[in-house]
């Protein structure tokens, strides 16, 4: 057994893709690591790569089936590199992920946005703001994220018992929260990439904004903030601040068609971060 997981999670629907991913894993530059798969529903998985380690869920949900994953990985691993299902990475992610596990817990790679083909949609999306390297600790994540369960890796071991709501919808943002909280040392590295696609049956994507993502959004930044009131003091304001922000919105909800979604999809938006055109509209 090697030191080092590539961890996903497959489900039902995600079989198109999973070709793409394991021909990603094939291809790494460096090949001494182990694949962890938790399977949840895929009926006959080996015929997709039968070298895995594979775990069997029995549909207890998103949240449920990462907590699953993790205490698994952290009797296992020593580091844990996380690619979602229907994503693909580049071929020096994981040495670079290694190179960088001798001084960071947490390394947050590069994005490039891609369709269902993997046709280049948006290269380079987080160092547009980021630049080529930053380290960063838990401030960084506070009121959006950028570490999410397909650009990120870790230092297993450090990783704190989580307990995870069945409902949790941003379930990354809520662990690396945890994580950041401990004694981390993180860095976002544009060094190596994750194609990461953009289709309906994503959570949430890089991009394009609707009206519909932006309630979503605040929705999700009023679940996340709960789960942190009582260990983050700072969380019970931002916390206020939405579920005013989301009053307003509610009665006032005409006025959402008045902001000019279509010119803002270069803006380059963090995950959970598009509520900021609501501030912005409802405090001037």
């Amino acid at each position: 057994m090697n030191n080092t997981a590539v961890f996903t999670v497959v489900y039902p629907g995600a079989e198109c893709y999973l070709p793409d991913f394991f021909n990603s894993i094939r291809e790494q530059d460096d090949k001494k690591f182990d694949v962890v798969v938790l399977n949840d529903g895929v009926a006959d998985f080996s015929r997709f790569d039968s070298n895995c380690v594979v775990l069997e869920s029995n549909g207890q949900g998103i949240a449920k089936n990462r907590e699953i994953g993790l205490k698994y990985l952290k009797e296992k691993y020593d580091n844990v590199i996380f690619l979602d299902a229907d994503d693909t990475m580049s071929r020096n992610r994981v040495s670079s992920c290694k190179k960088f596990f001798e001084k960071y817990q947490l390394i947050v790679n590069e994005v490039n946005l891609v369709n269902s083909n993997l046709t280049l949609l948006q290269g380079s999306y987080f160092s547009k703001r980021l630049g080529k390297s930053k380290v960063f600790d838990l401030n960084s994540i506070l009121d959006y994220n950028f570490c999410g369960f397909s650009n990120s890796a870790v230092s297993i071991k450090k990783m704190p018992e989580i307990s995870l709501p069945k409902s949790l919808i941003a379930v990354d943002w809520c662990v690396f929260t945890h994580f950041l909280r401990g004694n981390v040392n993180a860095i976002f590295t544009s060094e190596a990439k994750t194609n990461y696609r953009q289709h309906l049956s994503n959570t949430i994507g890089l991009g394009r904004i609707t009206i519909q993502k932006l309630l979503f959004v605040l929705d999700v930044k009023i679940q996340h903030y709960k789960c942190f009131c009582d260990l983050i003091p700072s969380f019970r304001d931002r916390l206020k601040t939405v579920e005013a922000l989301k009053k307003r919105v509610n009665s006032n909800s005409c006025e959402l068609y008045d902001l000019p979604l279509n010119s803002l999809d270069d803006k380059n938006f963090f995950w959970w971060e598009e509520d900021l055109l609501l501030k912005e509209k409802y405090e001037n």
